[in-house]
């Protein structure tokens, strides 16, 4: 077992190990039945939430720290690497389903997308509180964050955002898209968790208009990139 509280515990993509992370700073793995297949230790000492990549196998393994810290091991135990991600405690790391990105979630009031060199991609930035809850759409068109500021926003995977919800008394801790991508469920500290109907968000017709509103800006400025409309709609 681990010596300090366990704060975070995901299953891998097979269903057969079981991940957790500890305070004590680390990272042990284990079967269903229990049995202890390996741990891990890091270079930082609180260890804050994990998470398999989604590859059958589970074959990287994330980890975030209280300290501001990723790192990535193997499914084996073996160092992969490690980044400075933010300047206090990440509360949530997620893949995207392709494997590709890893978003961190802070109490520095942001969500940072990273590829697995630790290259920073995006920041998602507009809450005034701390970010518990995140998630990847299963189509990889959305990210969704939770924060302590009673809000959840919506964003495109290029980091536009599409929607702010609100709705709440108390703080939000925790959120899921669900398979099909119609609903986001959520949970608040006022004891009510809320099913949210995102079937019907028109990402592209946002995006759309928000390029269009862009190009007028673009032909007024000639400094500006003109490009960016062309990337934000891959």
């Amino acid at each position: 077992m681990h010596s300090s509280s366990i704060i975070s515990v995901t299953f891998s993509p097979n269903n057969n190990t079981i991940l957790s992370a500890s305070v004590d700073g680390t990272v042990k793995l284990w079967g269903r039945e229990g049995e202890l297949f390996n741990t891990v230790k890091g270079k930082f000492t609180k260890t804050s939430s994990v998470s398999f990549s989604p590859d059958v196998d589970g074959k990287i393994i994330a980890a975030g720290s209280l300290h501001g810290i990723v790192q990535l091991w193997n499914n084996d135990g073996n160092p992969l690497g490690n980044w400075d991600a933010h300047n206090t405690s990440i509360y949530n790391i997620r893949f995207s389903p392709n494997r590709q990105i890893i978003a961190t979630a802070s109490e520095d009031n942001t969500v940072k997308l990273w590829n697995l060199h630790g290259i920073p991609l995006k920041l998602l930035k507009g809450h005034t509180a701390g970010i518990w809850g995140l998630d990847f759409s299963p189509d990889e068109r959305m990210i969704a964050n939770a924060s302590h500021d009673g809000t959840v926003k919506i964003w495109s995977n290029q980091g536009v955002l599409i929607i702010t919800t609100k709705g709440y008394l108390g703080i939000v801790n925790s959120l899921r898209f669900d398979p099909n991508r119609k609903i986001l469920a959520t949970a608040s500290s006022d004891k009510t968790a809320i099913l949210w109907n995102i079937e019907n968000l028109n990402l592209d017709g946002f995006i759309a208009s928000g390029c269009n509103w862009l190009s007028n800006y673009l032909n007024n400025n000639r400094n500006a990139p003109t490009d960016i409309c062309d990337e934000i709609k891959k």
